[in-house]
């Protein structure tokens, strides 16, 4: 499988972001602390927030309007699937959220660009299947 974004639109129906795909994590942890001790614990049942940011440089007008409209469509809330490289080696494909982007033009010469910030959600699947 490739790195990017799986669009369930057509004529484009998956775009590979740029390579430099950053990744920030933010554990989520309870802390108590009385005197000079301290206990920690989790924070629900998904302590790890993850985000990833993204870019999408010098493509055609077309793929960087589909992309941006994919984004649109789903206002937020809707999951879709985006393939990262796995901390074991290889890749796996999570569900994400694309609260913002930015759509730069250019002239037709230089190609149109889109950056944007996906939140990893994590999605109940009925028999292997996200509905």
């Amino acid at each position: 499988m490739t790195l990017g974004v799986h669009l369930d639109t057509s004529p484009v129906t998956y775009v590979n972001p740029d390579r430099n795909i950053s990744r920030k994590a933010n554990i989520m942890a309870r802390q108590v602390k009385i005197q000079n001790y301290e206990q920690r614990a989790r924070a629900g049942i998904n302590p790890i927030k993850e985000m990833f940011s993204v870019n999408f440089k010098n493509r055609s007008k077309e793929t960087i309007d589909t992309l941006t409209a994919f984004f649109q469509a789903r206002e937020g809330t809707i999951a879709f699937s985006f393939t990262v490289p796995s901390s074991g080696g290889g890749e796996e494909t999570i569900q994400v959220v694309c609260e913002k982007f930015t759509q730069t033009y250019f002239t037709e010469q230089y190609g149109y660009s889109c950056s944007a910030t996906f939140r990893k959600v994590n999605v109940p699947t009925f028999n292997g299947v996200i509905p």
